[in-house]
């Protein structure tokens, strides 16, 4: 009975032995994975904050596209935009992460928003550009705030509501990152005027160079640099599975986009004007950049060398159509580098990738999405900036365009050793 009892008293011991180790090794898998899990998040938010640099570039890109009388103008507006963007941005954006489940990431909500947030905030950086050197700075705030109202909503349903269970490809953007804050902009520059001596009475067109062109060269190039990690943390959001394989497709589409868009840029600037336009292969090299978006890290290298290609002459050639057909002044080419490169980005991912729905029907799906990204965008543009020309508060006056927009709304000078303060518009003023 004894040794019945003992072996009964074994058993038991090497059966809670057992349990023991399984409750141990169960816990050590969790632990294992909360760790890559908390290491997942933490390059999320890695290359979050490395996707700024873009926001960074585009600041020094245009400012150096404008003349010098507005530098300071555009450096401080472009963060003060940032600072309403990000308040604004995180209240709207606040509602849908409380009502909708599929925004929720491995990660706190705070995580998420943040992600977004910095999407939000490359988005809504080239309103400033197409409207600069003649809006008041007023407006400019109060349609940043507007587009970033809309934002949240357009993430929402083109990657977690209808769009995404429809098949719509669109990793990066290319349409509510890109062709709705061009068509917004474009709506906006339209809206405000061109700017005082852009185009003659026979309605040709001057040119009206930015002060500093190696700053604005230079923005160029941080913009290449941070895009690298815009749409590395991008692809890393739709394919977290095979995201090591996929950084590298991702990091050679980049390149190879933008580099062909330069080129494209080039050979387009001497067919149309016999001389290479450095002008137009900037623009080409980031509507390469732009073009990327709707595919990211999906298409072979090849493809995304062939995206830049295409995109690159064509916003060269908008750029050229904005200016002395249609009229309406983009001081950094901003709406056509967004707008034909957003374009390319939507229609790409149906011409080279293998999806459930025919080549013919997801070229439609993706068509019908960028238009409706145009028609958001313009809409929401026209109404905003139509109510503040009503006001009065969309454009400054004669004045204060004529002496720059650094003097006259914050009584500053970009560079005080070279330029004389002298207002020479009183008789404007005191009409």
């Amino acid at each position: 009975m004894a040794g019945v009892r003992t072996g009964g008293g074994q058993a038991g011991v090497r059966t809670g032995e057992h349990a023991d180790e399984r409750t141990h090794g169960y816990g050590l898998g969790e632990k294992v994975k909360n760790f890559f899990g908390s290491v997942m998040s933490l390059w999320l938010m890695v290359l979050a904050a490395l996707a700024l640099w873009v926001r960074g570039g585009l600041l020094l890109h245009q400012v150096g596209s404008c003349r010098s009388k507005n530098a300071v103008a555009m450096a401080v507006g472009a963060l003060i935009q940032m600072s309403v963007v990000a308040l604004v941005f995180w209240g709207a954006c606040t509602l849908f992460l409380s009502t909708s489940s599929g925004w929720q990431l491995a990660g706190a909500l705070e995580g998420k928003l943040a992600i977004y947030l910095v999407l939000a905030l490359l988005a809504c950086g080239l309103l400033q550009g197409a409207m600069a050197e003649r809006t008041r700075l007023g407006a400019l705030l109060i349609g940043a705030g507007v587009l970033a109202i809309v934002l949240p909503a357009a993430m929402w349903v083109l990657w977690y509501g209808r769009l995404a269970r429809h098949g719509v490809i669109d990793v990066a953007g290319a349409s509510v990152l890109h062709l709705l804050p061009a068509a917004f902009a474009c709506a906006g520059a339209w809206r405000v005027g061109p700017r005082l001596g852009k185009f003659n009475h026979d309605g040709s067109a001057n040119a009206i160079c930015g002060h500093n062109l190696p700053l604005h060269w230079a923005g160029v190039a941080l913009i290449w640099l941070g895009w690298i990690f815009y749409i590395l943390l991008c692809t890393f959001l739709h394919q977290p599975q095979s995201f090591p394989e996929a950084a590298g497709t991702g990091l050679l589409n980049v390149l190879l986009a933008g580099s062909a868009g330069m080129l494209g840029g080039l050979v387009y600037g001497r067919w149309k004007f016999g001389k290479p336009e450095m002008m137009l292969a900037g623009g080409g090299l980031l509507a390469g950049l732009v073009a990327i978006s709707g595919v990211g890290a999906l298409c072979a290298p090849w493809q995304a060398a062939l995206a830049g290609a295409v995109a690159g002459p064509l916003a060269c050639w908008m750029s050229v159509v904005l200016d002395l057909r249609l009229r309406i002044d983009d001081p950094t080419g901003s709406i056509a580098v967004h707008g034909m490169g957003g374009l390319v980005g939507m229609l790409w991912p149906a011409l080279w990738l293998t999806t459930t729905h025919s080549a013919g029907s997801q070229l439609l799906r993706q068509g019908a999405v960028g238009a409706a990204a145009i028609a958001v965008g313009a809409a929401a543009g026209l109404v905003v900036f139509s109510i503040l020309a009503k006001l009065g508060q969309l454009r400054s006056s004669e004045a204060d365009e004529f002496d720059g927009l650094d003097l006259a709304e914050n009584d500053l000078n970009a560079y005080p050793d070279f330029q004389q303060n002298m207002i020479k518009s009183y008789h404007l003023r005191e009409a």
